[in-house]
């Protein structure tokens, strides 16, 4: 078996992408197979397109006639989960800027992503015209139950501008010559257990010292969820009844706090199911006493491997009574 990881395959002439002899066994991961006139996903990697983070797109090379095969700022390449594609890295800039991360900020109440991004080609002078700052837009009534309207646009409005309609202007960065910029932006919503993923979608446009000439990036979603147990009081006395508290965070990635009170002391049994009612893992199985107690999952089955996003169920038990909560496990 041979395996190719983290591949570029490109304007192959000649042959297909990737040629096989008779019997041979190929597995591709994380690599881009584009462009090559005699086939691209054919032969002995037939079917592996779309697995293992195998993607066909333009690489976006700084160069390729000139023979300069690395990637531009806005290559699919370089944006990778499993990590960079291809021999050569980054070389140059795209004109427009590149969005590559919109992520949770932590340790918060919600509401909020931080957004990075490379810069344009034209980021500061000797550019012209160059680019002075970088707006931020967001999807307008992107939100779990929410419709947008559509409004209708008179004739005399529609022109070049009218490709931000339906976007929300939410403020600008300076430009000052850096490669790469952060900014922190509001969602309209949370991911929660009711709602599931509620994803807010970006663009970034580069504005440049002419009104009229500006680089808008492709857009990206993410999402923002509540990481903050809300303050609660502590009680101070024996509760009156056995309880299973909202786990925090929820949706979480990659641990989360259970919480459990039980009125008298006896055995406890927490365990984790998946949707179909297969036990995933047993986190707590002791005698415990009469009080506030506490538990964290990992996010791990009880082999110690990762599981995968889904909902879950966490079931409690004490005695005869139990209790059951959803779980939301986002990756």
């Amino acid at each position: 078996m041979v395996t190719v990881s983290r591949t570029i395959a490109f304007a192959n002439i000649g042959s297909e992408a990737i040629y096989c002899e008779s019997g041979a066994s190929i597995s591709v991961s994380c690599s881009n197979i584009f462009g090559n006139p005699d086939g691209d996903w054919t032969d002995c990697i037939a079917n592996q397109l779309g697995l293992n983070g195998n993607i066909s797109v333009d690489p976006m090379f700084c160069d390729a006639a000139g023979g300069d095969f690395h990637l531009s700022s806005l290559s699919p390449c370089l944006y990778a989960d499993c990590g960079v594609m291809g021999a050569f890295g980054q070389g140059c800039f795209h004109e427009k800027p590149a969005l590559y991360a919109v992520e949770d900020v932590g340790n918060d109440q919600g509401r909020q992503v931080r957004l990075t991004w490379q810069r344009s080609l034209h980021d500061s002078p000797p550019a012209n015209p160059y680019v002075i700052g970088y707006a931020i837009y967001r999807k307008k009534e992107q939100f779990a139950g929410g419709h947008p309207k559509e409004k209708p646009v008179p004739h005399a409005a529609r022109g070049e501008g009218s490709m931000i309609l339906g976007w929300d202007y939410l403020g600008t960065v300076p430009s000052r010559g850096d490669s790469v910029y952060e900014t922190v932006a509001p969602t309209l919503c949370d991911s929660t257990i009711a709602n599931g993923q509620c994803l807010s979608t970006f663009f970034i446009s580069a504005m440049t010292s002419n009104p009229f000439v500006y680089y808008d990036s492709p857009p990206l979603a993410g999402y923002s969820k509540d990481n903050l147990e809300p303050p609660t009081a502590v009680p101070s006395i024996t509760p009156e009844r056995l309880a299973l508290l909202p786990n925090v965070p929820n949706p979480f990635n990659p641990s989360t706090r259970i919480a459990f009170a039980t009125p008298s002391e006896g055995a406890v049994r927490i365990a984790i199911y998946d949707a179909r009612g297969s036990l995933i893992r047993v986190l707590i199985d002791k005698s415990f006493p009469a009080g506030h107690h506490g538990a964290v999952w990992d996010g791990r089955d009880g082999n110690g491997s990762p599981v995968s996003s889904g909902v879950y169920m966490c079931r409690l038990e004490h005695g005869a009574a139990f209790r059951t909560r959803k779980i939301v496990l986002i990756k």
